[in-house]
């Protein structure tokens, strides 16, 4: 099965024969090997060109590469003849060199010549010509404006004839210019509805007027499905498509260009868009309607706000409540934090961030008279404190020498380990190591040396002999928990108890289990052996460890000759192993210590 989201190998190929085409149009010459981003465009031609000759493309394959060879249509426009083919190719398509009607006149191309020469262009490159070609876009231009004189009927009876040849001719090349969008018609659609009756005509345009009449009304379906489906109009940003097809519909029908059998039809839909359009209107007035009647808080009278009896004053009060009990529970952790340590919140620390932040921001409010007033007397008070205490404080630094500040930091940071390694034993229950929290484990071997030295405080003595206790105390516990998993570890080992060297099996083993285990090891053990020799006889050559798939063979045969040799094998498998390894060194020996040469033996 092959994998649908694989590319067709044609596909491939085909895509490969356009890339040398077009390259052969835009420099007239053949990819050359030395240049590198030629040389895939190199190979692919010699490639192909070594099959055509073994016969190894298909039918549709060879009539296309051979418009590449030396002898072929589009090497000798492009390449051979280029200069010509260019010039002659630009003069075609100009609407003072083309004229429908055959004319004697020098240098003018009459209208069947024109179709014949629009034909053999799009055969030799397997493409219609692009408007983005400079000497390819008047023949384009001369396509587009006689497409559309054929599908409205412009042109005479001969014309129509040679340009539905021309359709016929070229509907299997892609145009890139427009997209020609010519469904297959089925049987059951004939005549349905009246779409497709110009099918019957004879005049060779059947197919593609039907297929126009048929596209026509497809949109119309699907603008009317549209409709229903969504209860909205479609917009350029939406599906653009159908905005687009209703947009020309439009101009059609103002202009009086639209035939009369969809003039009817498109009333209709037009009538459709209209109601459509009207319940989009009422929809929106509805919510209009619904949004304004939620709003029966408040009713704007001139300048005052009413609040009404369906409103609901209560979830205003209670924010403003809690915003008040934030606001006095901030004010009383900041007065607490200045009684405790004796100096206000730092931003240099992040635990005092948000009191620091806070007092700030109430500062700031104070100064530039927002605060509210039964805020500004408590805060004034904390302000009055917090300046006395700055005060205080640096009139410590003054008297020590400008140390007080750095004195007190180091203070306070000696508690705070203090109360970190406290609550480190409490949590993890065990003491921190080097290996772990490395800062815990420094900041105590520091303080356990002072303590030895008689370098520490009076007032950190007391609560470093109660953190040492604590300490032992997890020590004790450790100690406690590691006899406990001993004890439930010995108690679980009763599958085997030692008496003397030997193990002897007690009630709780299960000896079958080892007896199922030796049996499999020994189907294993006959399973290598039996490979072994098959791969012997089969190769007439012994498991090589220079190959991937041969290296559990050759581990095997390796590791069992080793524990001949050290007589630790079991004696069931001695005999076995004895009379595969005699066989293997009867074999021959490749590229190691003796060269045989088999075909001199044979």
């Amino acid at each position: 099965m092959t994998d649908p989201l694989k590319k067709p190998t044609d596909s491939r190929w085909r895509n490969s024969w356009h890339r040398y085409a077009e390259f052969l149009r835009e420099n007239g010459r053949r990819p050359e090997l030395g240049h590198y981003k030629e040389k895939s465009l190199y190979t692919w031609y010699n490639s192909n060109l070594s099959k055509s000759d073994n016969g190894q493309l298909d039918q549709d394959q060879e009539l296309s590469f051979s418009k590449l060879t030396d002898n072929g249509e589009t090497y000798q426009i492009y390449v051979a003849n280029r200069k010509k083919s260019l010039s002659k190719l630009a003069f075609f398509g100009r609407n003072t060199n083309l004229i429908r009607k055959e004319t004697d006149g020098g240098g003018r191309i009459n209208f069947e010549a024109a179709c014949k020469m629009y034909i053999d262009f799009c055969n030799r490159m397997e493409r219609h010509p692009r408007l983005e070609i400079k000497e390819e876009l008047n023949i384009s231009k001369w396509y587009l404006k006689t497409k559309d004189d054929f599908f409205n009927s412009r042109l005479t009876d001969q014309e129509i004839h040679a340009f539905d040849q021309l359709l016929q001719s070229t509907k299997q090349y892609k145009n890139d210019n427009v997209i020609n969008h010519v469904p297959d018609l089925h049987e059951s659609n004939l005549d349905k509805e009246g779409k497709n009756e110009v099918l019957n005509a004879n005049d060779g345009t059947g197919s593609h007027m039907g297929a126009r009449e048929r596209n026509w009304y497809v949109m119309r379906d699907r603008y009317s499905k549209y409709l229903d489906d969504n209860k909205k109009v479609p917009t350029q940003n939406g599906d653009g498509q159908l905005y687009d097809w209703i947009y020309r519909q439009k101009k059609l029908l103002a202009r009086g260009d639209i035939e009369d059998n969809r003039k009817a039809i498109l009333g209709k839909l037009l009538a459709k868009i209209e109601d459509v359009r009207k319940n989009q209107v009422d929809e929106a007035n509805k919510k209009k309607e619904t949004k304004q009647s939620k709003k029966e808080g408040i009713i704007l009278d001139g300048k005052h706000t009413i609040v009404t009896k369906t409103a609901k004053p209560r979830k205003v009060k209670r924010k403003a409540v809690k915003q008040d009990d934030l606001w006095n529970h901030r004010w009383q952790a900041y007065m607490g934090y200045m009684k405790k340590n004796q100096f206000c919140p730092s931003r240099y620390y992040t635990e005092d961030m948000v009191l620091f932040s806070w007092f700030k921001h109430n500062k700031m409010l104070l100064s530039k008279g927002k605060m509210r007033e039964y805020r500004i007397a408590k805060f004034k008070q904390l302000f009055g404190e917090a300046k006395e205490l700055q005060r205080k404080n640096k009139d410590i630094i003054n008297a020590d020498n400008r140390k007080g500040f750095h004195i007190r930091a180091r203070q306070r940071n000696w508690f705070e380990m203090c109360e970190r390694y406290s609550k480190y034993l409490d949590d993890n229950k065990k003491i921190p190591k080097q290996n772990g929290d490395r800062q815990l484990y420094s900041w105590m071997f520091r303080q356990k040396r002072h303590l030895a030295e008689g370098d520490i405080k009076d007032n950190r003595k007391a609560t470093l002999e109660k953190l040492l206790a604590k300490i032992e105390d997890v020590r004790e516990y450790q100690v406690d928990e590691a006899n406990k998993k001993k004890e439930r570890k010995q108690s679980r080992k009763e599958d085997i108890s030692l008496d003397g060297k030997h193990a002897v099996a007690t009630k709780t083993t299960n000896p079958k289990k080892n007896e199922h285990k030796a049996v499999k090891q020994d189907d294993l053990w006959n399973r290598k052996w039996q490979a072994y020799r098959d791969f012997m006889m089969k190769y007439q050559r012994c498991p090589s460890k220079h190959h991937a798939e041969e290296l559990v063979l050759f581990d095997w045969f390796k590791h069992s000759k080793k524990l001949l040799k050290r007589g630790l094998m079991k004696a069931e498998r001695i005999a076995k192993f004895k009379q595969l390894l005699s066989e293997a060194e009867n074999l021959p020996r490749f590229n190691q210590f003796n060269y045989v040469d088999t075909s001199l033996k044979s």
